[in-house]
């Protein structure tokens, strides 16, 4: 790193501020894991968990890389400002699509077991929201199957249809395209270039559209 800063061509002013970004994006991204870790198994309201997604997720994923391509690209403040408002957004909504495919994603496809955040009882917005919209014996079913570490298949399937039922996969459905939606917004405060919107677009819709 200390080769590249030496070696580069950008300014001292654009050089301080990348690495900045860069220091602030690792702070954040460690204490949204520290917060996963915390919320894991454990009952916290919905402003928590969005907290902990967009500093775990959205930030690392998506802010992050953004400005920080943007600052090296001699890009305006009010440029950066609408990147990371987009990178926000869409982070989220990518992470939304994440949990469905960590629940209903088909593991050949993803790449890895679709038990995992069962098993670990892993707090995402869609458990979190599933929690909230059931209620009684089912609320307690569900507490009872998310985080078992031996849960199987029919484990699996149960939370599926709990979830189905609750209408908390409805809500996941509609609040990623609101988000992709409120993130298009900023676009033309990035760029001009149509074909850049285009890219922009394009990458907005796959990450809630992608399967793996």
């Amino acid at each position: 790193m200390s080769q590249v800063r030496v070696e580069s061509s950008f300014t001292d002013s654009q050089k301080v501020a990348c690495f900045a970004k860069i220091i602030s994006t690792i702070i954040e991204t460690g204490y949204g894991e520290g917060l996963d870790v915390e919320y894991s198994n454990r009952w916290t309201n919905f402003n928590n968990i969005r907290q902990m997604t967009e500093l775990k997720t959205a930030k690392y994923t998506f802010v992050g890389p953004l400005t920080v391509g943007a600052i090296l690209g001699k890009a305006n403040k009010s440029q950066i400002d609408a990147l990371s408002k987009l990178g926000l957004l869409i982070g989220l909504a990518f992470q939304i699509q994440d949990d469905i495919l960590g629940v209903f994603g088909k593991e050949k496809v993803v790449g890895k077991s679709v038990l995992g955040d069962l098993r670990e009882g892993k707090n995402t917005l869609l458990i979190h929201k599933t929690k909230e919209m059931l209620s009684g014996k089912k609320r307690e079913e569900l507490a009872r199957i998310w985080g078992k570490k031996n849960a199987g298949n029919r484990d699996l399937k149960r939370v599926q249809k709990l979830i189905i039922n609750s209408g908390a996969l409805f809500w996941a459905e509609n609040e990623k395209a609101k988000l992709v939606k409120s993130a298009k917004v900023y676009i033309k405060s990035i760029t001009r270039d149509n074909d850049l919107q285009s890219s922009f677009s394009e990458l907005a819709d796959f990450v809630i559209t992608r399967d793996k």
